[in-house]
C-alpha cells in the first residue's frame, strides 16, 4: 500500500503505478488505458472534493484470474463515481461495466473505498478451450466405449463423472437465480433514477420488446408443425393458457428460488425495484447493497465459468461412452435456424432504417458495420461500446442519449439471444424425444423472451441462463451440455447480431426526436 497526495504529481504516480503492475500481471493494453482513464477520474473528483492537500493510498492484489486495484480516502461519504455531470466518468464506467470489469465504491469506517478489477488475458481463448475440451472428451469416450472394459467405463461415467455434471450444473441454476433476481431492481433504477426514464422514451422499450416478440413470434409459427395436438393432454385451451399465466405469479417468496423459478423470480425482482423507488433516499441505500452482491454473483459467477470447458469434456465423455451420437448429428439443424433468424434480423433493420432515413445499404452498413465486426471478433458488449458510440455520433445521434440508450438496451434488447433460446429448446426437445405440447411451446416462446433480461453482460453468463431455461422446460442435462458447447461459438455472433440491431434502436430514437 502506498499513500500520496491528491495532486496532480501524486494522481500521476498512482495512475503509473496501476500501469505497471497490470503490465506484470499480464492485462491487455487496451484494458490498463481504460482502467487508468477510470483511476484518474476518480482521483480528480476526489481531489475537487477534499482539495489536493488531502491523502490517498492506493493497493493492489491478484486473486486467481482478477487483478484488482483498491483506492481509500478517508473522510466524509463521497461517491467519486457518481459524478452525474461528468460524461467522461460516466462513459467510461458504462464501458467497464460491459466488460466485466465494473468498478465499485463504498464507504466503511470513515473511509472511502474504490474498487477496480480486470482480468488476466487468457493464453488460449475461451472458446478455444471449448474446442479442446469437446475433442478431448469425444476422442475419450471413443477409444473408451468399446472393448472388454467398456461395461466398467460407462458404469464409472454414470455412477461419478454424471453426478459431478449434474451438481455444476444445479450451480450454474444457483448462479443464474442471482444474476435474475439481482438484474431486475438495478435495470428499474438505473430507469427510473435521475429522470433517466424521460430521456428514454416508452415507445424505444415497446419497439425492442416487439422485435424480440416477433422474432420468437415468428419460430413459434414455424415450430407448430412439430407440436402434437391430442386432444386428451396437448390441445390449446383456455384452461392450459390461463394455467400457465397463473403459473407465472408466485405463491410465496422462498418456493421460486428453491425451484429455479426464473418468471416468478423476474415478477419479485421487478416488485422489488419499484418498491426501492418508491423508497426514495433510503431505497437507495439498498440499491448501493444489491449493485455489490450484484458485483459479488458476477465474479462467483465468472469463477464457475472458468471450469466450463472440464464440465463440457466430462459431460461429452458420458454422451459418448453412453453410445448418445443422435444429438451430435442434429447440431447443424439448431445452426441452420439461428443463422437464418439473425439474418433476417439484420435484414429488418437496414430495410427500415434505410426507409426512415432515406439511406443507402451502403451508408448504413458504413456506420453500423465497425461494431458489428468488433463484436464478432471479441464477442463482447464493451469492446465495441466507444466504437458504436464513435459511429451514432457521426450518424447524427446525440451523445447523452445515446449513451443512455447504450446502457438500457444493454440489458433489456437481445433479439438474438430470445431466438436461439426458442430454437435450442424446441430442437433439443426433439432430439432427446420429448414431446412438444402446444402449452410447453407457448411456455418456451415466452421464456426465451423474459430471459433475455437475465443475461448479464459478461462472458459466458448465457451458460447459468440456458441451465435455467432447460430445467424450467424439463430437458435432460444431456441437452445442457450440448447447447452450451454450440452456445460457445454461437455467442460471438449473436453479441454481434445485438449490436447490429441496437444501432438501429438508437437510429430510431434519433428519428423520434427529430419527430
Amino acid at each position: 500500500m502506498e499513500n500520496l497526495k491528491l495532486t496532480n504529481e501524486g494522481i500521476d504516480t498512482a495512475s503509473e503505478r496501476m500501469m505497471a503492475f497490470f503490465l506484470e500481471n499480464g492485462i491487455e493494453k487496451k484494458e490498463i488505458v481504460r482502467n487508468r482513464l477510470l483511476l484518474e477520474e476518480v482521483l480528480i473528483n476526489f481531489q475537487n472534493k477534499f482539495g489536493t492537500e488531502k491523502e490517498f493510498s492506493i493497493s493492489f492484489n491478484r486473486i486467481f484470474h482478477q487483478v484488482r486495484c483498491f483506492v481509500r480516502v478517508h473522510g466524509e461519504s463521497f461517491d467519486p463515481l457518481k459524478a452525474e455531470n461528468d460524461f467522461d466518468t460516466r462513459l467510461m464506467r458504462t464501458l467497464l461495466d460491459y466488460e466485466g470489469g465494473t468498478p465499485n465504491w463504498s464507504y466503511r469506517n470513515g473511509c472511502n473505498i474504490t474498487f477496480f478489477v480486470t482480468r488476466r488475458k487468457q493464453k488460449i481463448s475461451f472458446i478455444a478451450k471449448i474446442a479442446i475440451a469437446l475433442l478431448l472428451g469425444v476422442t475419450a469416450g471413443l477409444l473408451l466405449r468399446g472393448g472388454s472394459a467398456a461395461a466398467n467405463v460407462q458404469q464409472f461415467a454414470n455412477n461419478y463423472l454424471a453426478p459431478l455434471a449434474n451438481a455444476y450444473t444445479g450451480l450454474l441454476c444457483v448462479m443464474a437465480v442471482l444474476l435474475t433476481f439481482f438484474a431486475m431492481p438495478l435495470g428499474i433504477n438505473a430507469l427510473g433514477n435521475a429522470d433517466s426514464f424521460g430521456k428514454f422514451s416508452k415507445g424505444s422499450l415497446l419497439r425492442m420488446y416487439g422485435v424480440m416478440i416477433a422474432s420468437v413470434l415468428v419460430y413459434f409459427l414455424i415450430f407448430l408443425g412439430r407440436v402434437d395436438f391430442r386432444a386428451d393432454s396437448t390441445a390449446i385451451s383456455v384452461k392450459a393458457l390461463y394455467d400457465i399465466l397463473m403459473g407465472f405469479f408466485p405463491t410465496g417468496l422462498v418456493a421460486p428460488f428453491l425451484n429455479f423459478n426464473s418468471i416468478q423470480i423476474l415478477i419479485i425482482g421487478v416488485m422489488f425495484g419499484f418498491a426501492f423507488l418508491a423508497m426514495g433516499e433510503k431505497g437507495q441505500k439498498v440499491i448501493e447493497l444489491f449493485d455489490s452482491c450484484n458485483l459479488a454473483a458476477i465474479l462467483t459467477n465468472n469463477f464457475l465459468n472458468a471450469f466450463i470447458p472440464v464440465y463440457v469434456a466430462i459431460s461429452m465423455f458420458t454422451s459418448i461412452v453412453n453410445a448418445d451420437f443422435a444429438a451430435l448429428g442434429s447440431v447443424p439443424m439448431i445452426l441452420l435456424y439461428v443463422v437464418a433468424g439473425f439474418l433476417l434480423l439484420i435484414g429488418f433493420y437496414t430495410v427500415i432504417i434505410c426507409v426512415k432515413q432515406k439511406m443507402t445499404p451502403r451508408d448504413v452498413v458504413k456506420h453500423f458495420m465497425p461494431g458489428f465486426m468488433i463484436a464478432l471478433s471479441s464477442g463482447s458488449f464493451g469492446a465495441c461500446f466507444t466504437t458504436i458510440i464513435n459511429s451514432m455520433l457521426a450518424f447524427g445521434a446525440e451523445v447523452n442519449r445515446t449513451t443512455f440508450i447504450m446502457n438500457v438496451g444493454g440489458i433489456v434488447f437481445k433479439p438474438a439471444h430470445s431466438i436461439t433460446f426458442l430454437v435450442s429448446s424446441v430442437i433439443m426437445a426433439g432430439i432427446f424425444g420429448m414431446p412438444v405440447s402446444a402449452p410447453w411451446l407457448i411456455f418456451a416462446a415466452l421464456l426465451s423472451v423474459i430471459l433475455t433480461v437475465a443475461v448479464p453482460n459478461v462472458p459466458g453468463a448465457s451458460a447459468s441462463v440456458y441451465a435455467l431455461l432447460f430445467t424450467q422446460l424439463g430437458l435432460p442435462a444431456e441437452a445442457l451440455v450440448l447447447m452450451i458447447s454450440v452456445n460457445a461459438f454461437l455467442e460471438f455472433v449473436m453479441v454481434a447480431v445485438n449490436m447490429y440491431c441496437l444501432q438501429g434502436e438508437i437510429v430510431f430514437q434519433a428519428r423520434d426526436v427529430e419527430q
